[in-house]
């Protein structure tokens, strides 16, 4: 089999300081940019959650023009409104939370006594006396008193710290969100028109596939934003009445914080319930309102992951945890609590574009939740590393998933085809190749297939397996061997020492009514050819198998030059070999050996 020539360590070496200096390029761009990424990001996520209504009102028979500025105007003053009840909540909240100041001041005393009494004072100690060793001058005086720091404040005026704290910030959210507007109208207008734009980028000259994939990514991925949205928006509302019935005020804004924090994959509501209860523990004597805060909320969350969010989202779009919780640590490094906000959403458009588009398919590794190794790429690379557990653990998954018969041709002939290809590359030595055999071939012995009932008025038919050459052969036509049932076949496999000249020898020993010549590929052909051949040459009647075992859409080629041996047949699976095999077992049951006539 002919090898790709490798490159150069030095070539491997740039292309992997190439590609970090991409993506440092890249996460520098999206952080000093992000007074412009941010708006693009909320609207490109407004979008989608918008474009079902778009579309839901076009099939009313509203034109395109009309139905994106009505569905705009509906989102634009049911964010107003929501925006104007939470600034209300928010600043009844600023103006009554001093009036709690003994409360607050009674219970962090009291968390101050817990946390300085018994052996926790002990460990202040400790803490205070490091303090001292490591800067003297914090060391207290003769009264027990620290230095008294001198602070000195600039004379800054009061509108200037009033400009910096409020105006500022408020009136770039304010710009953002303007600017997040405009381009939520644009990209609804002009959704054929970007679409068609990606598919020039990505589609790789297949307008038509890309076109099918990225209409069905879109709407899957618009589908499961307003579904998302939808539910938070739910979630956040229950919140709010359920607060609202035990007596806790800001409801509505304990709700609405609630639901945008639920964006936050696995921690979000866990960080939304911090603030309602903090709240409650400040401005409330008994502990009673806190803890149904907790139950409230923690209990909804426990409801809604495992009974609920199944039924509304349907099937999973298949997002790692792992990469959930990266990309939102990756997206709140770079645009703070609004990125932790949109890494979910950002991270489902991501995954599914990967899912569609051949182009960024690397997407779909990363973030997809499907094994990165198909099983018998996975149970080679087990068997090269020397781990006895995890081998039997796949060979166990697999035969339990699709069955003995399924489990072989599925995940241990790909398996056994890379171990060949390793030791044909010379990657493999002797010690090696017996290290990866061994677990399989101990594996199976202990799982025989299931045993058919036994039938008085017929013997089992003789066959004979013969392996193509080398030990991998041998371990295939034994595996093969044990699929078929004892009662109705007599199985003998010879070994990978046997010459070919001495296979005629065991042929007029044994006297079988079918050779079976099996081979993995690559390598091997050669072999099988020529054993073919010389069985057919001298037994004329004899039936002759060979398994060519390895995927079929490779083995074209393989499987008409052994045909030209004269064989009955060639099979490239263990499935097909035992199909063909029970095919010609009622006829050879009865049949005199070819051997036993040639011989007399």
């Amino acid at each position: 089999m002919s090898r790709s020539p490798t490159n150069p360590p030095w070539q491997h070496a740039l292309l992997g300081f190439s590609g970090l200096a991409i993506v440092l390029l890249l996460t520098g761009v999206l952080y000093w940019a992000r007074a412009i990424f941010i708006p693009l990001a909320m609207a490109v996520f407004l979008a989608y959650v918008l474009s079902p209504v778009v579309r839901y009102l076009k099939r009313m028979g509203l034109p395109r023009g009309p139905a994106v500025i009505l569905t705009v105007a509906a989102a634009v003053i049911l964010a107003i409104g929501t925006g104007w009840v939470l600034a209300q909540q928010v600043a009844s909240l600023t103006l009554t939370l001093p009036d709690h100041r003994d409360r607050i001041v009674q219970r962090i005393s009291a968390i101050k006594g817990i946390l300085t009494s018994g052996e926790t004072n002990r460990l202040g100690q400790l803490i205070d006396e490091v303090g001292k060793s490591i800067d003297p001058t914090k060391a207290p005086d003769a009264n027990g008193r620290g230095p008294t720091p001198v602070v000195v404040e600039p004379q800054t005026p009061m509108w200037a710290g009033w400009l910096n704290r409020i105006v500022t910030p408020a009136a770039e959210f304010a710009v953002q969100s303007a600017f997040a507007a405009v381009l939520v109208v644009f990209i609804l207008f002009r959704k054929e028109d970007l679409r068609d734009r990606m598919i020039r980028l990505i589609g790789d000259g297949r307008v038509a596939v890309t076109t099918k994939a990225l209409n069905d990514a879109s709407e899957r991925v618009s589908r499961y934003l307003l579904k998302q949205f939808l539910f938070n928006a739910t979630f956040g509302g229950v919140i709010a009445i359920g607060l609202f019935l035990i007596g806790i005020r800001y409801s509505l804004l304990w709700g609405f914080l609630a639901a945008v924090m639920r964006y936050v994959p696995y921690l979000g509501t866990w960080i939304g319930v911090i603030p309602p209860f903090l709240y409650t523990i400040a401005t409330t004597d008994t502990w009673w309102q806190p803890i149904s805060v907790l139950v409230v909320v923690l209990g909804l969350e426990i409801i809604c992951n495992n009974f609920i969010e199944p039924v509304v989202y349907g099937s999973s779009l298949g997002m790692s945890e792992v990469a959930q919780l990266t990309a939102a640590g990756f997206w709140s490094f770079l645009w703070g609590p609004i990125g932790l906000i949109l890494s979910g959403p950002l991270t489902t458009c991501l995954l599914v574009l990967g899912k569609h588009a051949p182009a960024l398919k690397f997407l779909d590794v990363l973030l997809g939740d499907e094994p990165p190794l198909d099983p018998g790429t996975r149970l080679y690379q087990r068997l090269t590393a020397g781990d006895e557990d995890e081998v039997g653990r796949v060979l166990h998954q697999a035969v339990t998933e699709r069955g003995h018969e399924e489990a072989l041709d599925a995940v241990v002939l790909p398996a056994l085809r890379l171990v060949r290809s390793a030791e044909s590359a010379g990657e493999l030595s002797a010690v090696n190749l017996d290290a990866c055999l061994t677990p399989i071939r101990e594996y199976f012995d202990d799982q025989p297939m299931g045993e058919l009932p036994p039938d008085a008025e017929l013997s089992p038919a003789r066959i004979l397996i013969v392996p193509g050459k080398g030990e991998i052969d041998v371990a295939a036509c034994e595996l093969f061997a044990s699929t078929l049932p004892p009662q109705r076949w007599d199985v003998k496999v010879t070994s990978s020492s046997t010459l070919a000249g001495e296979v005629w020898d065991i042929v007029s020993e044994f006297e079988p009514v079918v050779v079976l010549i099996g081979t993995i590929p690559p390598g091997g052909m050669t072999h099988a050819r020529y054993l073919c051949k010389r069985l057919r040459s001298r037994l004329p009647e004899l039936k002759i198998l060979v398994g060519r075992w390895g995927p079929e859409e490779e083995m074209a080629t393989s499987t008409m030059v052994l045909n030209n041996a004269g064989p009955d047949a060639v099979t490239t699976s263990f499935s097909q070999t035992r199909q063909d095999l029970t095919a010609w077992l009622p006829v050879l049951e009865r049949q005199e050996t070819p051997v036993m006539h040639s011989m007399r």
